[in-house]
């Protein structure tokens, strides 16, 4: 074998010796690719391979109907402890159902993987998912904490929210652009969610039949409920101002009422079947509490995986 050969063949090897780079994707059903056959994560991880020349490993955190807490919640619960060594955030679709909510929601994922010292790269697009205005709010904060930011102003979006494939393609041109291996600076400003914290449903459960089921997401917390056919009177106990519920994606309830503590029943404006973030109350006072669900099953069992609270 030549000189040249044995080099070629020992640099193959070195290469292969590595060890997988691992890359977290959060985000919504954009980044699942709904309405679209070639979304851009392959196309991400394929464009890194290629730089790279290192194996690609890729945790896909994609959460159809995902607020920007529940996005924040899945990297603090789920992604970070993977231990990524980059992390891509696409976020802000679905804020305008709680729009209190999300910019410091999408602070926080900003100072949490800032304060983890991760690579990172955030999209900020327009679109008009749920009346959301995320975008300069990705923009400015990717500048305060100096995190990249892929910005896509214009895309083409049959139904105003989910691009087409040559959108996907954009987005993973945009992506490929803006990543570096610079760690982000340590964060100097307090963070605004420092104690959002997910609670499994069947942690937090303290009356109303159910069976537990394997979680969807947030994996090591515990399982969650599925109610039995017909309606269904669950009681939790949380802790904080918010109250909020999480279902899993086709085992939503068509009709739903809840209290907090021993205050009036209220009935809830059922979202649609991909929406599965409820943020009830949002100012509740301090200390502990109890949330009573009444729900009533479609076609499909009720299954709640979760709690979202700010502690």
């Amino acid at each position: 074998m030549g000189r040249v050969a044995i080099l070629v063949l020992f640099a193959g090897l070195s290469l292969t010796a590595q060890p997988p780079y691992r890359v977290a994707f959060l985000g919504t059903s954009i980044t699942c690719g709904a309405g679209a056959t070639e979304r851009f994560v392959p196309q991400v991880v394929a464009g890194l391979e290629s730089r790279l020349r290192r194996k690609v490993q890729n945790y896909d955190l994609c959460f159809g109907g995902a607020h920007s807490l529940t996005t924040l919640l899945l990297l603090k619960h789920t992604a970070l402890p993977w231990r990524p060594d980059l992390v891509i955030v696409e976020t802000g679709a679905l804020d305008g159902f709680a729009p209190s909510l999300a910019e410091p929601a999408i602070e926080q994922i900003f100072h949490t993987i800032a304060a983890a010292r991760i690579p990172a790269v955030f999209l900020a697009r327009t679109a008009h998912c749920s009346e959301e205005n995320t975008r300069s709010t990705i923009r400015r904060l990717g500048t305060e904490y100096g995190i990249p930011v892929a910005d896509i102003p214009e895309q083409a979006m049959p139904d105003n929210c989910h691009p087409t494939n040559a959108g996907h393609a954009q987005i993973a041109a945009a992506l490929l652009a803006s990543i570096t291996p610079a760690r982000p600076p340590a964060p100097t400003r307090p963070p605004p969610l420092p104690e959002a914290q997910f609670r499994a449903a069947a942690r937090a459960r303290q009356a109303g039949p159910a069976a537990e089921v394997a979680p969807a997401f947030f994996k090591d917390l515990g399982p969650g409920l599925q109610a039995p056919p017909g309606a269904v009177e669950w009681r939790f106990d949380f802790h904080g101002a918010l109250a909020a519920v999480l279902f899993r994606l086709g085992h939503t309830p068509v009709a739903m009422e809840y209290r907090v503590d021993n205050a009036p029943w209220r009935t809830v404006a059922i979202q649609p079947a991909w929406f599965l973030n409820y943020y009830l109350e949002t100012d509740a006072k301090p200390g502990a509490h109890q949330l009573t669900l009444r729900l009533q099953s479609g076609v499909a069992p009720i299954i709640l995986d979760g709690l979202e609270q700010l502690n």
